[in-house]
């Protein structure tokens, strides 16, 4: 018992936990997300008009997710391993790395039919097939990460359906400031529909980020008391869920008119903080559980 006291008021160690490696994991995300949401459109027919519209969003998903895979070939330290696949090594890729690489395909396919209304059979058929290899990526990835730490039930359920919203989040608010850097017509349905998903997306976010946390501090064989013992990790994901939830929550609602795209960016920027905060800190708390 005084072992488990004394182990439940440490607090969080953060500092063992590579940063890069997190950062470019959550960008690479946002990327996919961005992607995922960009391909269902396309392949549903709603997706804004223009050439241009369609490129933007997939070079700004091309610069998130390809940021992994250049630290890694470049033997950034906390970012050698790209979907558990190491390229300076000369090893073969894994099966998460084969499905991630496969994603560039269906982008590349979009990108070269991508035209006026973005009607053409084949486009909404290379959209669905950029949409279902993101997905694949996403929940792989997350199913793979719970296998290598050793997570019991839920976690292997709660963390991929958690990865995933927070990437559709994230990836959605790099979606909303595309259009509406592209759009000249502010008002117009499909930005407005994007601050709707925002909305919806956040608040999935958050009660799917607050039952995960749920799962971990009660685990059975977990070392956490619940938060009120711990003021120090309480406050960081307070922190983290302002800034990952909260903020581009409100600014998605509020954030109308000429000053649009800055509360896009603005609630972007905040989303990608808020989010590598608060996975250092889950990190944290479930090294220190197995290791406790």
């Amino acid at each position: 018992m005084a072992d488990r006291t004394l182990t439940s008021q440490r607090p969080l160690d953060t500092a063992s936990i590579p940063l890069t490696g997190i950062v470019l994991s959550v960008l690479a995300a946002a990327g996919h997300g961005l992607w995922l949401l960009m391909g269902l459109a396309l392949a549903a027919g709603v997706y804004v008009e223009g050439r241009g519209e369609v490129l933007a969003p997939l070079l700004a998903g091309l610069v998130l997710v390809s940021g992994g895979l250049v630290a890694s070939c470049l033997r950034v330290p906390g970012a050698r391993l790209w979907h558990g696949w190491e390229p300076t090594q000369g090893s073969l890729p894994t099966i998460e790395g084969l499905v991630a690489m496969g994603a560039y395909l269906p982008m590349l396919a979009v990108a070269g039919l991508a035209r006026g209304s973005n009607d053409f059979w084949a486009t909404r058929v290379a959209g669905l097939a950029l949409a279902a290899l993101c997905l694949a990526t996403l929940l792989q990835s997350a199913r793979n990460a719970c296998r290598r730490d050793g997570m019991q039930s839920p976690m292997p359920t709660l963390q991929p359906l958690a990865k995933l919203v927070a990437a559709l989040l994230a990836g959605g608010l790099c979606l909303w400031l595309c259009v509406v850097l592209e759009t000249s017509e502010h008002g117009e349905g499909n930005v407005y529909a994007a601050r709707v998903f925002v909305m919806v997306a956040a608040l999935a976010s958050g009660l799917l980020d607050s039952l995960r946390w749920r799962a971990l501090l009660h685990a059975p064989t977990g070392r956490l008391d619940p938060p009120a013992s711990e003021p120090v990790a309480s406050q960081g994901r307070l922190a983290a869920a302002v800034l990952g939830v909260g903020v581009p929550c409100v600014l998605a609602a509020v954030g109308s008119g000429p000053l649009e795209a800055g509360a896009a960016a603005m609630a972007a920027l905040s989303c990608v903080i808020g989010q590598c905060v608060g996975q250092r800190l889950f990190c944290a708390a479930h090294a220190r559980i197995r290791l406790g």
